[in-house]
């Protein structure tokens, strides 16, 4: 039986072992950018699980260099850690936003089904009831018990569900033409 961790705990596991190197590898190199690797694990977990996770590796980034700076730190690896929180929280923010498109592009995706779904019932109804009225009529027709005047009268009624089968043709281009506009 084959056992997988949970994104939490890959993530968790991924930013120990940043944690480690960022702590290994001097100051003045940039391995505090090295915690975005994590942010991409958590692509199906919760938003607040995100930023939650984006503010614990930006407070690592930050203890790092608390700990190891001192009064002669130079500014460039102050303006690195900078940039290492700025690209933790950039990569964050195209996370939840790429969750929030997927989500609405699922809603958009069920009401075309649902909207498929509804015409594929009216379809169904306003081209059967006609078909059925003319293989009536056929029917009819076929049946040697009529004359010639019964059966001239009875053409007479195919007249109607031809003109139904015409209309709804005409709603459904009209309906085609509309959905291509928008």
């Amino acid at each position: 039986m084959k056992h997988f961790l949970n994104a939490k705990a890959v993530t968790i596991l991924v930013i120990i072992s940043v944690v480690i190197i960022d702590y290994i590898v001097p100051l003045g190199i940039s391995a505090g950018v090295l915690y975005i690797i994590s942010l991409p694990i958590l692509i199906n977990e919760k938003r607040a699980t995100i930023l939650s996770f984006a503010v614990l590796i930006s407070t690592f980034v930050l203890i790092n260099l608390f700990h190891f700076a001192q009064k002669d730190t130079f500014s460039f690896i102050y303006i690195n850690r900078i940039l290492s929180i700025c690209s933790i929280w950039i990569v964050a923010y195209i996370l939840i936003r790429y969750k929030a498109l997927k989500a609405r592009k699922e809603v958009i995706k069920q009401k075309q089904q649902e909207a498929l779904k509804e015409m594929l019932f009216i379809t169904n109804h306003k081209v059967r009831h006609p078909i059925s009225t003319l293989l009536g009529i056929l029917e009819i027709l076929n049946n040697p018990q009529f004359n010639a005047e019964q059966k001239i009268e009875v053409i007479k009624l195919v007249q109607q569900p031809i003109d139904d089968l015409n209309d709804f043709t005409k709603e459904l281009s009209d309906f085609m033409a509309f959905q291509k506009s928008n």
